[in-house]
């Protein structure tokens, strides 16, 4: 027979509601929706991302624990950005990287879309995955602070190996807070090899018109060839260039070197309403190269100038949204 105290103890179980724990609904890699009521708006650091979506925003030194070793940690809340070292597992499409001093050898810390939010001990933390050959982690506590308006970064410990923390104050850490409470990028992404659509817009950028190799010199020496859909196959330049969607020719070597850029996949980013096409480092000791496209529905003719040795404008229009 089941005595008082025992129906009491299983009541007192019973009644007993436990509040669900906070989380934090992601969105993409850089904004997530509170599920608390007491928060209201979302949380979201594209207005702290780089004007230039390629280059980390943040950086700061820090010296391991583990290790002893200084290292320098780069990064960039929303869009990745890439980093070539000598070392195989390099800071390729990554949120967060190392580079260990004085060696300037790199590590992934943190790759594109690995990103997952949770609440711990109140505190909204995001965690970020190599997935590399170490599986290095790390956990950025983001920390509210409205008068912070550009952020700041900083690094905390590598409590165990491989494992990285860092704090992000920012008023973008606060719900509804930020300068445009409902910037959420509207990601392009490669349908193609030179065909780009906007995910919620559905605005399509299609260069496939673009069947010449267009060819813009930066100095006397240095001549790029560019060519979004087919790849490279001039006669003139060597195997490093095949299928490369951007060609460095350097004519103050002899004979003449070539490097190919741009054979991976392309990232799609955009500056100031201004499409950027984003092409990552090649493995043969190549380099990132940018093309901003500009609209001109005038420009018949495209036309490929140099603002840089790493970055070009496009003319063109076939460089206008659909």
């Amino acid at each position: 027979m089941t005595s008082w105290l025992e129906c009491f103890s299983v009541l007192l179980l019973a009644g007993t509601v436990l509040a669900a724990a906070p989380t934090c609904k992601k969105i993409n890699d850089c904004a997530c929706t509170p599920t608390d009521a007491n928060q209201t708006g979302v949380i979201n650091f594209f207005p702290m991302v780089s004007s230039n979506g390629a280059k980390p925003a943040y950086m700061v030194n820090g010296t391991s624990k583990q290790t002893k070793n200084a290292y320098t940690f780069y990064y960039n809340p929303c869009m990745s950005f890439n980093m070539t070292s000598s070392t195989p597992d390099q800071c390729t499409n990554q949120l967060i990287c190392q580079e260990l001093m004085p060696s300037k050898w790199t590590y992934a810390l943190g790759a594109h879309t690995s990103v997952s939010f949770a609440y711990v001990n109140n505190m909204l933390i995001a965690y970020y995955y190599s997935k590399s050959t170490n599986n290095r982690t790390s956990e950025v506590r983001l920390i509210c602070d409205e008068n912070e308006t550009h952020g700041k970064f900083v690094y905390v410990d590598e409590p165990k190996s491989l494992y990285y923390q860092f704090n992000f104050t920012s008023m973008c850490a606060c719900p509804g807070k930020c300068p445009n409470k409902t910037l959420v990028p509207d990601k392009w992404i490669e349908t193609n090899r030179c065909l780009y659509r906007q995910m919620t817009s559905g605005k399509l950028v299609n260069l496939q018109g673009l069947a010449t190799p267009l060819k813009v010199a930066t100095n006397e020496h240095t001549t790029y060839y560019y060519s979004p859909c087919n790849g490279l196959e001039l006669g003139s330049l060597d195997e490093k260039c095949k299928d490369a969607a951007v060609c460095k020719q350097d004519m103050s070597t002899s004979p003449p070197t070539y490097t190919g850029i741009g054979s991976e996949k392309v990232e799609v980013t955009e500056d100031d309403g201004d499409i950027v096409l984003h092409y990552p480092a090649t493995t043969d000791g190549g380099k990132c190269f940018d093309v901003k496209l500009i609209c001109d529905q005038s420009a018949d003719d495209p036309i490929l100038t140099s603002a840089d040795d790493k970055n070009m404008i496009l003319k063109a229009k076939v460089a206008c949204s659909q």
